[in-house]
């Protein structure tokens, strides 16, 4: 038999859980990543360090952006899983490094566990109203003249795309 705080702890979590619940199936928000105003701002930013950029539609597939400065060669895609991997390697087949950048850092793999943990409680604070922004790890594959910790990509920010009430 359950002392009467506790009792009373798990009502309260409970009624919590049924009520945040309750906000999330009546709001009806979109949390899909808006993946084109992402590339055009990791376009602004590489521009204002004096890239040449470009950014490429892959039809049923994830746009790209391209970036050239002097021998410096990259070409970048907002990833959401590490699965997407293989299909970035077709891109970008010709460029020798491909590094991960997440929550500020260069890495050499995806960021698996961390990107996968803050991706599902954003999403539900981005479906409950809490967070406006979520932030997803940039792929970058990239020449060897590149200096990758030199370059500023500016924080990997995403907004959830608009779309119009059902």
């Amino acid at each position: 038999m359950l002392s009467r705080p506790a009792a009373f702890s798990l009502l309260g979590a409970v009624l919590l859980g049924l009520s945040l619940g309750t906000k999330a199936l009546v709001l009806d928000l979109a949390t899909e990543p808006d993946i084109a105003r992402f590339n055009s701002d990791l376009a602004r930013k590489l521009e204002a360090q004096g890239f040449s950029v470009r950014i490429e539609d892959k039809v049923l597939d994830l746009d790209v952006v391209h970036a050239v400065r002097g021998n410096c060669r990259m070409v970048l895609r907002s990833e959401s899983s590490a699965d997407l991997g293989t299909s970035f390697r077709k891109v970008a087949a010709d460029l020798p490094v491909l590094r991960y950048r997440y929550a500020g850092q260069l890495r050499d793999g995806f960021p698996r566990g961390w990107y996968d943990l803050a991706n599902l409680f954003n999403r539900i604070a981005l479906r409950l109203g809490l967070a406006q922004t979520s932030e997803q790890p940039l792929a970058i594959a990239a020449s060897s003249e590149c200096d990758l910790g030199a370059i500023d990509f500016g924080r990997q920010v995403t907004w959830p795309k608009v779309s119009p009430r059902r």
